[in-house]
């Protein structure tokens, strides 16, 4: 008589799902990109380089309003690094390395830009948020001066009056 063991591993409809997302995330974050003409790496370094000119723009924009850039250029000089390394291969006649560089590099630079324009926009906000407060506390602050100003002055006025009455001279008090 012939016994057959049970299989361990049971092949159901939720691992071999499993599998096909694991298979389509190992493909599509490993491509590669081919070189077929050298025209194609050098209009994609030209692309990298116009995108971080302008990804640079931004980050200094950021700058200017006060956010803290120090992640952002260390990003930005990772893809500058290896936007050199794309032409140094380019330059090699590695033409598939070439590409590949670059489109690393076009990546971070536009996570950067992203990143950059996010953050000036947050801050833009932050500031606008802190001025009308500033500006409510100020408009409260005033009225509030005006308004107790108004019932205190005639209570001043009139106990001021009472004591300068009630006030007699010396040579009066003489006589």
């Amino acid at each position: 008589m012939v016994v057959f063991h049970k299989p361990k591993f049971k092949f159901t409809i939720r691992s071999s799902l499993l599998s096909l997302l694991m298979l389509i995330f190992l493909i599509t974050s490993c491509t590669v990109v081919y070189a077929l003409d050298p025209n194609d790496a050098v209009t994609a370094i030209q692309t990298a380089e116009t995108a971080l000119t302008s990804t640079f723009q931004n980050v200094l924009k950021a700058d200017s309003v006060g956010a803290n850039v120090s992640n952002l250029v260390l990003t930005l000089n990772e893809a500058v690094v290896f936007l050199e390394l794309a032409q140094d291969a380019l330059k090699k006649g590695m033409l598939n390395e070439a590409l590949n560089l670059t489109q690393h590099s076009i990546r971070l630079i536009e996570a950067t830009n992203s990143e950059s324009i996010h953050l000036r926009s947050s801050i833009l906000a932050q500031i606008d948020s802190t001025f009308r407060f500033n500006l409510i506390l100020t408009i409260i602050a005033i009225s509030s001066y005006c308004i107790i100003l108004f019932f205190v002055w005639p209570w001043f006025k009139h106990h001021f009056r009472n004591k300068v009455v009630g006030l007699t001279s010396e040579g009066s008090k003489r006589c």
